[in-house]
């Protein structure tokens, strides 16, 4: 007769008659189902240490790298040069580094990329040239499309699903408490102190993060490939998924209107602010701060409210919103109404962010997560550019009000098509014990 099970062996048995793993065991062969909640989790909290950290150091930087190249060159149009010899490497090596993500561990990915950046970051205040510049940023962004893929694809990883739109939600907040807070520190640095120390500081903030990272436990490498595919194959299964899949058919043409609408905005906003509001520089600041101040609230009302508020039927009418908005935003006048609209602009635009990328790490699976992130680069990178090209151009052309106008009207159309394809996907959601509740397949 077999010994009867004791009381504490019972406490690490889970209710399918798994063992629990302890706090501290490694995850290998766990299931996504059996991490623990978000509260809870060590692992997430560790990932989300080293964000605010290097983020915070991402955004002084790329403070003092538009300062640094300007007192160099003294020309705008070598800062314009700077973002599409950082927007190249994407479109470049995003699928073959998609690849490379999804064979190796992404923990090691994410340790070893913070060092190579913080080395090239280090090496910027020793740089005499303005092409010097431009070749350690052209390295850096190598760097980060591996890291990017790889941040993405490891969340769900130490995350369980019904958590993962809360982690993207607290994510967010963070981003956005950064995109204020950062660039204001990067003055008082720069200012006082040169650029430099804003520099090294990042420096700082790329080898600290990478120490943090270390500490997080993940599962064997390669768990649910098959090793005997070749390069080419992989490769190619990234494509087809990113292509073929029916969620993904919706998500990525919101997705792509989202970069495309979005990315041609701050130059015009600038625009729209100086020369139809006729607003100084303060007042500018003061809207784009109210930006970052809806992004917090969108972020804090989606944690809250965790996968209640993740339905992808919410994405159009989130997009309707965000394009009458737009309209509103173009037509109006006066100033203090316009930040207002910033404020529901941020709220709106953080929340579908979060939307869109739970949905992405939810529904991808693990094996193919690196590469289908990767995959997305080559497709909205252009699209920044030539969205930047276009909008600008047009602006010139027929005025800055009506490229608002008829991106505003561009995007409620999408949105009343998407709402009119009802897509019905549901993230999965959190029992507060670690384990998914829902989990809807796509609609075909």
């Amino acid at each position: 007769m077999d010994a009867p099970v004791t009381t504490e062996r019972q406490g690490k048995l889970s209710a399918s008659g798994r063992e629990r793993k302890a706090p501290g065991e490694s995850l290998e062969g766990t299931s996504e189902g059996s991490l623990p909640p978000l509260s809870s989790n060590k692992n997430f909290r560790l990932l989300f240490t080293a964000d605010i950290l290097s983020g915070f150091g991402d955004r002084l930087s790329v403070f003092a790298l538009f300062i640094l190249i300007f007192q160099m060159t003294g020309r705008a149009l070598d800062m314009g040069l700077l973002m599409i010899i950082q927007a190249v490497p994407a479109i470049i090596i995003g699928p073959p580094a998609g690849v490379f993500v999804d064979r190796a561990d992404k923990k090691r990915i994410l340790i070893v990329t913070n060092l190579i950046q913080g080395f090239l970051i280090f090496l910027i205040p020793f740089t005499w040239t303005v092409w010097q510049v431009y070749l350690i940023a052209a390295a850096q962004a190598l760097t980060r499309q591996i890291f990017n893929p790889a941040r993405l694809a490891l969340l769900p990883e130490v995350v369980d699903k019904g958590d993962i739109p809360r982690a993207n939600a607290l994510a967010s907040v963070m981003m956005n408490v950064l995109m204020m807070a950062g660039p204001a520190a990067g003055g008082v640095i720069v200012g006082f102190f040169g650029t430099s120390p804003a520099f090294f500081i990042d420096a700082a903030t790329f080898a600290l993060g990478a120490g943090i990272l270390a500490g997080i436990v993940t599962k064997k490498v390669g768990l649910g490939r098959d090793a005997s595919k070749g390069f080419a194959k992989e490769f190619k299964e990234g494509i087809s998924f990113l292509i073929g899949h029916p969620l993904m058919r919706r998500l990525v043409p919101f997705l792509a209107l989202l970069v495309f609408v979005g990315s041609m905005q701050s130059p015009l906003i600038v625009v729209f602010v100086k020369k139809v509001l006729s607003r100084g520089d303060v007042e500018l600041g003061i809207l784009l701060s109210a930006l970052g101040a809806g992004g917090i609230l969108g972020g804090v009302v989606t944690a809250a409210l965790g996968s209640r508020a993740n339905r992808a039927a919410a994405i159009s009418w989130l997009f309707i919103a965000e394009g009458l908005l737009l309209a509103l935003f173009a037509l109006n006048r006066n100033y203090a109404f316009g930040v207002a609209i910033f404020v529901c602009f941020g709220t709106l635009g953080s929340t579908l962010q979060i939307i869109l990328m739970s949905l992405f790490q939810t529904h991808v699976p693990e094996e193919k997560r690196g590469r289908v992130f990767a995959n997305l680069a080559p497709v909205l990178g252009p699209l920044s550019i030539i969205s930047i090209g276009i909008g600008t151009s047009l602006a010139d052309i027929v005025g800055v009000m009506y490229v608002l106008l008829v991106s505003g009207i561009a995007e409620f159309l999408c949105g009343v098509y998407g709402s009119l394809r009802k897509i019905s996907v549901v993230l999965p959601q959190s029992t507060g014990s670690g384990t998914p509740r829902e989990n809807h397949p796509a609609s075909k």
